[in-house]
């Protein structure tokens, strides 16, 4: 339980430790000639990455070596994912009007519901669809993609806020963000705490709650300052730090071990 706990508020930083550092460390970079040190220094992360994976991880056998490829999943999920990136490309300059960015995301969207819908009937399938009848992966689901999807809508309306309301600069804005990446390790701290008692499911639902407070309060506020727009940042990320990563657990849970990485990667998809 110890080390669950350890484990569990490591957890909610790294899944949003980066998204709320991507700002603040933009704001560093914010810079027409600064693409190259940012493609560079990706590079030292993946190989320091890489090198603590081989160091640190042990090697298993694969649950199901005799497993055959799932064609189904593969081919259908690749064609939506490009389906949604050409539609999302043909958004940049345009609306949802403009049929050569509307369509394609329908189609992708469309081609996302025949995969879930298939996957359920397959014998063997890649993606986990079965498991997620029971009302605990659905608990989770829903905690997790109303929380992921809340935040990320808040943080990209926070930037847009600070940049056109505000009339800050790039760099400005990105370091306007930084109490997201504290709100992270908070709820980091509050979720190790409580993952290994009965008290994981107020702190998922409280999480709920303190979005739509984050998110009622950035509606009544009108135009909001610099400041109201970092004050509301924390409330936004401790919410969504305390609504996804238990989401995530009680779908873990659903699932046997050998299954839950290509749950959790469900989900995502989702």
């Amino acid at each position: 339980a110890k080390r669950l706990g350890s484990s569990a508020s490591v957890l909610v930083p790294s899944l949003f430790g980066a998204a709320a550092l991507g700002p603040v460390v933009g704001a560093f970079v914010a810079a027409p000639h600064a693409w190259r040190a940012i493609f560079g220094a990706e590079v030292v992360v993946s190989l320091v990455t890489i090198a603590l994976a081989v160091a640190t991880l042990a090697e298993r056998p694969p649950s199901d070596p005799h497993a055959k490829p799932d064609w189904f999943a593969h081919i259908v999920s690749g064609c939506a994912a490009i389906a949604i990136f050409i539609g999302a490309g043909g958004l940049a300059g345009n609306d949802w009007t403009d049929l050569a960015a509307t369509i394609p995301v329908a189609v992708g969207v469309a081609l996302f519901v025949v995969l879930v819908a298939g996957e359920n009937f397959l014998p063997h399938a890649l993606v986990p669809v079965r498991g997620l009848s029971t009302s605990l992966a659905l608990v989770g689901i829903i905690a997790t993609m109303t929380g992921s999807a809340c935040f990320a809508a808040l943080a990209q309306s926070f930037i847009l806020t600070l940049e056109r309301v505000a009339g800050l600069s790039l760099h400005a804005t990105g370091l306007a963000t930084w109490p997201e990446f504290i709100a992270a390790l908070i709820a980091g701290l509050i979720f190790g705490r409580l993952v290994t008692t009965e008290w994981i499911a107020v702190v998922g639902v409280s999480g709920l709650v303190i979005i739509a407070v984050a998110l009622a309060l950035s509606i009544a506020g009108g135009s909001l300052s610099a400041g109201e727009v970092t004050a509301l940042s924390f409330i936004a990320g401790l919410g969504s730090g305390g609504a996804v990563t238990p989401g995530l657990l009680l779908v873990a849970l659903t699932y046997p071990r050998a299954q839950v990485g290509r749950a959790i990667a469900m989900l995502n998809l989702l």
